[in-house]
């Protein structure tokens, strides 16, 4: 066997091991993102209540309608205790801040004990997104059962996309981008 074909067949050797390597690795991560978002509203599915009533982080109260026919809506939920909405909300507020055409974002909060531990939350962020207190119901209806967690909600109050855990602004650009 000359040396050419040696190295070819190595080379060959090398590289379908490195696709098998991939392969499981995209399978991994494809059955984590499936583990993390099994008990989230399924996409495609329509929200069983198209209007929201809640209070704003200001007191004053909010109304949001979901099939409203003009906009979609990006809904993140948070905690202010939990870490990785920590780390993630500065991408949301960048999303905002984006200003998308015909795109509501809003952020709520749950499992919070206090309005000040959310006032503190905010804060430190600086956000100038809406934010709304949420409740149990509100939990209840969306299915957030861990944070964050958010809906891409259509104008016809249509799931269109969901995520849940840490996501990078360029992830909920491509989220509202693709699945609009």
């Amino acid at each position: 066997m000359s040396h050419t074909n040696k190295k070819s067949r190595h080379w060959l050797k090398k590289t379908a091991w490195l696709f098998t390597e991939l392969v499981i690795f995209i399978g991994i991560f494809m059955l984590i993102i499936w583990w993390q978002q099994k008990d989230m509203l399924s996409e495609g599915s329509t929200l069983s209540q198209t209007e929201l009533t809640l209070i704003e982080i200001n007191g004053k109260v909010k109304h949001h309608i979901f099939n409203n026919g003009e906009r979609d809506t990006l809904v993140y939920f948070f905690a202010p205790w939990c870490k990785i909405c920590d780390l993630s909300i500065d991408n949301l507020e960048l999303l905002y801040q984006a200003n998308y055409k015909n795109l509501d974002v809003i952020a709520i909060a749950l499992d919070w004990k206090s309005i000040n531990e959310v006032d503190l939350f905010l804060e430190k962020h600086e956000l100038t997104i809406p934010v709304l207190l949420g409740n149990k119901q509100t939990q209840e209806l969306f299915n957030i059962s861990a944070f964050p967690s958010y809906y891409l909600i259509s104008k016809n109050a249509e799931v269109r996309a969901k995520s849940r855990g840490y996501s990078t602004e360029l992830g909920m650009n491509l989220s509202v981008l693709l699945k609009r």
